[in-house]
C-alpha cells in the first residue's frame, strides 16, 4: 500500500549520539529497501545488520547495503565525524551498490552537496540526476579546476552513439583542460566566456540532502551558472568525442568515436595542442567564484526576493503558444494558476465530479468544482488523498510543472498521483519530468508503452531487480508487429519475462557486459498533453539509456526468452527447454512462475480482507457513487473518512468487492465465458475466481468450465 506520511521519530541527532559507537556483529544480509526516518524504523534483524554493515564500512570494507541503510548512514555523517573522513566513507559506499541504481544516485547527490557545503574539492565528485549539481561541477571545470571531473560524469553527458567507450583518467584530464582552454579562447576573441554564452546565472533556495533525515529545517542560497542548454551539451559532446578520437588514433585502435564536424578548425587546433601537452599561453586573469552557497537567514529573504524575484518566484512567459493555444487563452490560464497558487481550503467539501477528462481551468469550472478542487489540492500538498477524477488530475499536473517548485517536490507529488489513482497521464508526466530534469526513477513499479520508458525500465530492472518494462514496452523493444502483439495480451507475461531476465543476468555475470551494450542519448519532448507555459527548450531533455535495441545479438536472445516464456506459460507440460543468452533457462522461468503465483495468491487474500473490512464500514455510511472510489483510495485519516460517508449503499456491494478483488486476467477470462468464446480451460484462474466468489458471494461462479446461469446477468453488469 502506498504510504504518504512518515511517523516522526525522536530527535535524530540525540539518537545518533546513543548509537554512534554501537559495534556490529557478523550476520547475514537483511534487506531494507525503503527510506527510514531513524533507528526506531528498523526491526531487530535490520538493526543488527545495519550496525554490522556500518562497522565494515568504518574498517574500509564494502559489503552489500540497501537503500534504507544508506539513508541512515549518510544522515549520521551530516551530524558527526570529520568531513574528509566521512567523504572517504561515502566514496567507499559506491562499491556497496549497482551503478545507475537509486542507491548510487543517492550517494553521488549527497557527495556533491557535502563537498559544496564543506568547500571540499574532491576527485570523483559527480552527479547525473541533479541539473543544479551538474552545472556547479561544469562551472568548476570551465574555471580551470581539472580535478573535479570524473569519467562517469562524461559518460552521463555525452552520446557516444551506443558504444561503450573506455574513458579513464587521461581522457578525462584532456577533456577538462580542453573546455577550460576553449573558454579562455572565447574570452580572448569575443570578451565573453562559456558562462556568459551558454550559462544562465541563477540564485535559488536550495534544499541540500533532500532525501536524507532532516534534523534541522535549513535552506541554502545557491548562486551558480546553469549550463542546461542543448547548445552547451552539443559543444561538450563534440569536445569529448574529439578527444576520444585522438586517443584512438594514438593507440591505433579501431575508431569508434565519430569525429564531430561542428568544431571549428581553431577549436580543433587548441584541443590538438592540449593533447600534445603544448598548453596555449593565455593571459592570466582572476576568476570569479563559479558558485557560492550559504545558509539562508531571515535578513536575507527580503533582499533576495527584491533582487531576484524572477528566480525565486518565476513568472510564466505570457507570449508562448502551447499546442496551438492562442496567447490570450494562455495568459488567462497563467493568471488563474498564479491567482489560486496559495489558496487553500481546509473545510471539508463533498466530492463534485469535474465532468471532464482534461483541459479544465478555474474559469471553466463551477464555483462548487473550484472549491472541491482546492480542498482536494490542499490535502494533496500534505500527501493525503481522497476522491478525484481525470479533470482535476490534469489541472493539478499542469500546475505542478508550471509553478517553479523544487524538482524533488514536483516529482514526488506526480509520483503520488501515479500510485494512488493509477493515472496514465500522471505516469507519462512522471517519466517526462524525470527525463527533462535529469532525475532518477524512484517509482520502480512504473511502466509505460513508450520505447524510451521501456529502455529506462529495463535499465532499472537489471540494476535493481525491480520494475521492468510493461508488456507493451517489451513488445516495443522486440519490434513485434500488431499481429504478434495480440498473442501477448496477458500482462502476466511481462512480470515473468522481467524477473527471468534479471535472474539470467545474475547467473551469467551481467548481460550488458557479455553483449557489450553501450549507452546512447535520446532526446525527449514532454508535457504535450498538458498546458505548459515555459519555452520549447524547457520541454526537452536528454535521456541516457543502454543501447539494447541496436545490439542484434542481445535482441535475438531477448526475443528467444520472450517467446519461450509465452510457450511455457501457455503449454508448460510440452515446453521442455528455453534457450536464451547462451543457457537453458527453463528452470529459471519455472521458479519465477511459481514464485509469482504464490505472491499473487497472497495479494488476493490480503486485498479481499481489506475490501471486506471496507464494505462493512460502507454498508453503514457510504453513498453508492462513492463506494468504488472508497475501495481503491480511502484516506487513512479518520477525520477525512468521516467526511466521505453519509448514507447507506445497496445490497449489491458484495459484487463490487468481488470484481475489485480479482486481477485483469480473471476479468478477461470471465468476459470470454460470458461472450461464448472458445478458450482454453485454465484451472488456476477458475480456482482463484471461485475462491474469491465463495468468500464474497457465498457460491462458486464456474462449474466444469461453464458459468453458473444464475450469476450471468450480475456479471454482465460488472464487466
Amino acid at each position: 500500500m502506498f504510504e504518504s506520511t512518515l511517523i516522526s521519530p525522536t530527535p535524530f541527532d540525540e539518537s545518533v549520539d546513543r548509537f554512534m559507537d554501537e559495534i556490529g556483529i557478523a550476520c547475514n544480509f537483511v534487506g531494507c529497501p525503503i527510506p527510514v526516518n531513524g533507528y526506531s524504523a528498523l526491526n531487530p534483524a535490520q538493526s543488527k545488520y545495519y550496525f554490522y554493515w556500518r562497522s565494515q564500512l568504518r574498517s574500509g570494507k564494502a559489503i552489500r547495503g540497501d537503500y534504507g541503510y544508506f539513508v541512515l548512514r549518510l544522515s549520521e555523517m551530516l551530524i558527526r565525524g570529520d568531513p574528509k573522513e566521512n567523504l572517504e566513507e561515502m566514496k567507499l559506499m559506491r562499491k556497496c551498490c549497482y551503478p545507475l541504481s537509486r542507491e548510487m544516485h543517492l550517494i553521488n547527490s549527497t557527495i556533491c552537496d557535502y563537498c559544496m557545503i564543506h568547500d571540499i574539492n574532491v576527485r570523483g565528485c559527480y552527479t547525473y540526476n541533479n541539473s543544479r549539481q551538474q552545472s556547479v561541477i561544469i562551472g568548476e571545470i570551465i574555471r580551470g579546476n581539472f580535478d573535479i571531473m570524473s569519467p562517469e560524469q562524461i559518460h552521463s553527458m555525452v552520446d557516444f552513439s551506443g558504444y561503450m567507450l573506455e574513458i579513464g583518467e587521461p581522457e578525462t584530464f584532456i577533456i577538462s583542460r580542453a573546455l577550460h582552454a576553449l573558454d579562455e579562447n572565447m574570452i580572448l576573441n569575443t570578451g565573453m566566456g562559456m558562462a556568459e554564452r551558454y550559462g544562465q546565472k541563477k540564485m535559488i533556495r536550495y534544499k541540500a540532502f533532500s532525501k536524507l533525515i532532516q534534523c534541522t529545517d535549513v535552506d541554502y542560497i545557491l548562486t551558480y551558472h546553469a549550463y542546461d542548454s542543448t547548445i552547451f551539451y552539443e559543444l561538450f559532446s563534440n569536445v569529448a568525442k574529439y578527444v576520444v578520437s585522438l586517443f584512438e588514433k594514438q593507440s591505433g585502435t579501431k575508431k569508434r568515436a565519430t569525429i564531430p564536424r561542428t568544431l571549428t578548425k581553431d577549436e580543433r587546433k587548441i584541443i590538438d595542442r592540449i593533447f600534445s601537452n603544448d598548453i596555449p599561453d593565455f593571459p592570466k586573469r582572476e576568476y570569479e567564484p563559479g558558485f557560492s552557497i550559504r545558509i539562508e537567514t531571515e535578513d536575507d529573504i527580503p533582499m533576495i526576493d527584491m533582487q531576484h524575484p524572477e528566480v525565486l518566484h518565476p513568472e510564466p512567459d505570457m507570449n508562448r503558444y502551447v499546442r496551438g493555444m492562442p496567447s490570450k487563452n494562455m495568459r488567462a490560464f497563467s493568471s488563474d494558476i498564479l491567482k489560486y497558487r496559495n489558496v487553500t481550503i481546509d473545510e471539508r467539501r463533498r466530492y463534485i465530479p469535474s465532468n471532464s477528462s482534461g483541459q479544465i481551468t478555474y474559469s471553466t469550472m463551477s464555483r462548487e468544482q473550484v472549491e472541491y478542487y482546492l480542498f482536494w489540492r490542499t490535502l494533496a500538498e500534505e500527501r493525503k488523498y481522497t476522491d478525484c477524477d481525470d479533470g482535476y488530475i490534469w489541472l493539478y499536473l499542469s500546475e505542478l510543472i508550471n509553478l517553479g517548485e523544487e524538482d524533488d517536490y514536483v516529482l514526488q507529488h506526480i509520483g503520488d498521483i501515479c500510485c494512488v489513482y493509477d493515472s496514465w497521464l500522471a505516469k507519462k508526466t512522471y517519466c517526462e519530468y524525470a527525463f527533462i530534469n535529469k532525475m532518477p526513477f524512484d517509482l520502480v513499479e512504473l511502466s509505460g508503452d513508450n520505447l524510451i520508458v521501456a529502455l529506462v525500465c529495463l535499465d532499472k530492472l537489471l540494476d535493481t531487480g525491480k520494475g521492468g518494462p510493461s508488456i507493451d514496452g517489451i513488445m516495443d523493444i522486440c519490434y513485434f508487429d500488431e499481429r504478434v502483439r495480440q498473442s501477448y495480451n496477458y500482462e502476466g507475461y511481462g512480470d515473468v519475462i522481467n524477473q527471468s531476465l534479471y535472474a539470467i543476468d545474475r547467473r551469467i555475470g551481467g548481460i550488458r557486459e557479455k553483449y557489450r551494450i553501450g549507452t546512447k542519448h535520446l532526446k525527449v519532448k514532454g508535457y504535450e498533453d498538458l498546458r505548459f507555459i515555459g519555452s520549447d527548450e524547457q520541454q526537452q531533455g536528454i535521456v541516457v539509456v543502454h543501447n539494447y535495441t541496436d545490439s542484434k545479438d542481445f535482441l535475438d536472445e531477448y526475443i528467444d526468452l520472450v517467446k519461450g516464456v509465452r510457450a511455457f506459460m501457455d503449454e508448460s507440460k510440452s515446453c521442455r527447454h528455453i534457450h536464451a543468452f547462451g543457457i537453458d533457462c527453463i528452470d529459471i522461468v519455472d521458479d519465477v512462475v511459481r514464485r509469482l503465483n504464490d505472491e499473487e495468491q497472497s495479494i488476493i487474500q490480503r486485498r479481499l480482507a481489506d475490501n471486506i473490512e471496507l464494505d462493512s464500514e460502507s454498508i453503514m455510511k457510504a453513498e453508492d457513487d462513492l463506494h468504488s472510489v472508497y475501495e481503491m483510495m480511502a484516506v487513512s485519516e479518520d477525520d477525512i473518512q468521516d467526511t466521505m460517508v453519509e448514507e447507506t449503499v445497496s445490497s449489491g456491494s458484495g459484487w463490487d468487492a468481488f470484481i475489485s478483488s480479482i486481477n485483469d486476467r480473471c476479468k478477461e477470462y470471465l468476459s470470454d465465458l460470458i461472450s461464448g468464446k472458445t478458450i482454453r480451460k485454465d484451472n488456476k484462474v477458475e480456482d482463484v475466481i471461485n475462491s474469491v466468489a465463495m468468500d464474497v458471494i457465498g457460491d462458486v461462479l464456474i462449474e466444469n468450465g461453464i458459468l453458473v446461469d444464475d450469476y450471468i446477468d450480475d456479471l454482465k453488469g460488472l464487466l
